[in-house]
């Protein structure tokens, strides 16, 4: 594996954190067609229901914080990897919520376990399945 793919990977981790905190609108983007996520509240299968399933919450604030990745060759086209995640957030029931906030406990830690394929040049999640290890308020 060339550095450049490692890397393009990787940045599948970071820009999924990102994304997910503040354009939940591109996290399917980082997915193959048919790719899949699975997270505590289900596994979704293509890139239209990642899509539906990350809709913007204007009464949601996250922080996704994405932390040692290791990415494995399994061919030309094909990798996979392991990512630390830890999330915080607030939840407000009614109006959208303004910042700064207090700081809130945090609602979930553990391993994003993911295999990656190269379509047409561009690497992108397959599969991603979150392995919850610490489980917090939602």
């Amino acid at each position: 594996m060339s550095v450049e793919d490692e890397w393009a990977c990787a940045s599948l981790c970071y820009r999924y954190a990102a994304y997910a905190d503040r354009a939940r609108h591109k996290v399917a983007t980082l997915f193959a067609e048919d790719g899949t996520l699975e997270l505590h509240r289900g596994k979704l299968h293509g890139r239209p229901a990642i899509a539906e399933d990350f809709k913007e919450r204007p009464c949601v604030v996250t922080l996704h914080y994405c932390t040692n990745v290791v990415i494995d060759l399994l061919g030309l086209d094909r990798a996979e990897g392991t990512a630390h995640l830890l999330s915080i957030g607030h939840r407000s029931d009614g109006e959208p919520l303004l910042l700064p906030l207090a700081m809130p406990m945090a609602r979930t830690a553990g391993i994003y376990h993911d295999t990656y394929v190269r379509h047409r040049g561009k690497w992108l999640f397959q599969s991603r399945r979150l392995e919850v290890v610490f489980n917090g308020a939602r």
